[in-house]
């Protein structure tokens, strides 16, 4: 907050501008730069330009020609649609402040070693279409709020280290084609509702300690 307040020439000129959709941009650069103080952003193998107070926070990203794209990418307008942070030598934990994050379409976060737990304060974020973790060292359980996504087409959490059962309400997701938790410590048995999803194409569930069989509507 210290270097926003005093040293980011973007961060001040959203305070004197002073509307809707600024507040909205400084909220939003606040918590995409809590993402670089919680996981490790100093020892980042590229640094995609965080902490440059002169550059959009659309911007804090590696375009370069050849490379894969890496870093935030932001709508038409500016507001943050996509944080992509695959092999870049990610650590530490999820910050609470991404939930924040609510018009997001893509966050991928895969080949890292964050740890912590999905909050479900994902609920929040009802413009998520694809969701990308692993292998990380992510634990804790699947939050029930995952069933509030309802524009979610890719959740893959494989790999990682979470347990507990596959929610129900994952079956209530009208767009999700891939579901991926292989890798994990899952338990108990595979919920007949995901035979309710209509343009499901991949369910990839082994190496977990699931029981029961796959829903018959999907074999």
């Amino acid at each position: 907050i210290n270097w926003m307040a005093t040293v980011d020439l973007v961060a001040l000129d959203f305070l004197e501008e002073a509307t809707p959709l600024s507040h909205r941009m400084l909220l939003e650069r606040y918590c995409v730069l809590m993402i670089y103080n919680t996981m490790d952003g100093p020892n980042w193998f590229d640094q995609l330009n965080f902490l440059s107070p002169d550059v959009s926070t659309c911007l804090w990203q590696n375009r370069q020609t050849g490379l894969d794209f890496v870093g935030i990418s932001c709508s038409l307008d500016g507001i943050v649609a996509e944080i992509i942070f695959p092999d870049n030598g990610l650590s530490g934990s999820f910050p609470e402040d991404i939930y924040h994050l609510s018009s997001t379409k893509i966050f991928a976060f895969e080949n890292s070693t964050i740890s912590g737990t999905l909050s479900t304060a994902i609920g929040n974020m009802g413009e998520l279409f694809g969701l990308y973790t692993g292998p990380s060292l992510l634990s804790g359980t699947i939050p029930s709020e995952v069933g509030l996504l309802k524009e979610l087409n890719y959740f893959y959490v494989n790999d990682c280290m979470m347990y507990g059962t596959i929610p129900t309400e994952m079956g209530t997701l009208p767009l999700l084609q891939e579901l991926v938790v292989k890798g994990n410590q899952l338990t108990g048995p595979i919920p007949s509702e995901l035979g309710q999803l209509p343009d499901i194409i991949a369910l990839i569930l082994y190496d977990n300690e699931l029981t029961g069989t796959v829903p018959t509507e999907m074999v």
